[in-house]
């Protein structure tokens, strides 16, 4: 049997390091800044994301780890990949966005404040509520349960103010641009996007030109959140992707 080495799942927005447990394979879930139960404060920024997938890395003790990232996690598996640690085998991102340029920045900047006020005035329950009827989260109706309850309580066990602040501090808006820097990432990468998510899976062919050792996965009859609506089909693309040679 091939070796089967550890991996860090970073989770998207609203998200839950338990989500890990849904991939059928030794995952080690990584929570970001600004969720879970209690946030007192700190910062939420990229970089604080990047010291908690650093520090997972310093505890498990390994050599060398793959890493997988949805969405937001994604976002932040990206900017680590890009400083080409010694430690990362192999990347997996599912449903990435490099980052935004220009008025597309400021104007998603815009909105994720917007955001931010929603949730801090309205309260988590009704935010979530809204949240999962946008058109992105719209094919996440065909999560199986009990996956889809899971999912659906953990977004509602984080605080306000801490997705507030992540959408502040962490959102696409904010993310600086890595387009430029993607050439220079040493790790093989899967891109992987679901059939039914158009926006991003002309970004992974965007990105498919730009990074050396990629490859890009489309799943069929998934949208963006492509790992957790057809489990079985992404399950076998990561095996044959992290356990199969490059």
């Amino acid at each position: 049997m091939p070796e089967v080495f550890p991996s860090l799942y970073l989770h998207g927005f609203a998200g839950h390091p338990d989500e890990a447990q849904e991939l059928n394979r030794s995952c080690v879930g990584v929570q970001m800044p600004g969720h879970g139960d209690s946030f007192s404060g700190g910062s939420c920024a990229i970089s604080a994301a990047k010291d908690c997938v650093y520090q997972a890395v310093e505890a498990s003790g390994c050599s060398a780890m793959d890493l997988v990232g949805y969405s937001m996690g994604s976002r932040v598996a990206l900017s680590v990949a890009v400083e080409n640690p010694p430690w990362l085998r192999r990347l997996v991102l599912i449903g990435v966005h490099p980052g935004l340029d220009g008025k597309e920045r400021v104007a998603r900047s815009e909105l994720d404040k917007q955001r931010a006020e929603t949730l801090e005035s309205q309260g988590v329950y009704a935010f979530m509520d809204q949240w999962e009827s946008i058109p992105l989260l719209a094919t996440q109706a065909v999560i199986s349960e009990p996956a889809r309850s899971r999912m659906q309580n953990a977004r509602r066990s984080h605080t306000a103010l801490g997705l507030a602040s992540s959408l502040r501090e962490m959102g696409t808006g904010t993310m600086p641009s890595l387009w430029d820097r993607v050439s220079g990432i040493h790790a093989p990468v899967l891109l992987v996007t679901g059939s039914e998510d158009a926006k991003f899976d002309a970004i992974a062919k965007r990105l498919l030109k730009r990074i050396p050792k990629a490859r890009h996965v489309v799943i069929d009859s998934a949208g963006h959140c492509a790992h957790l609506e057809q489990p079985e089909a992404f399950s076998a693309a990561l095996s044959l992707f992290l356990d199969g040679p490059v």
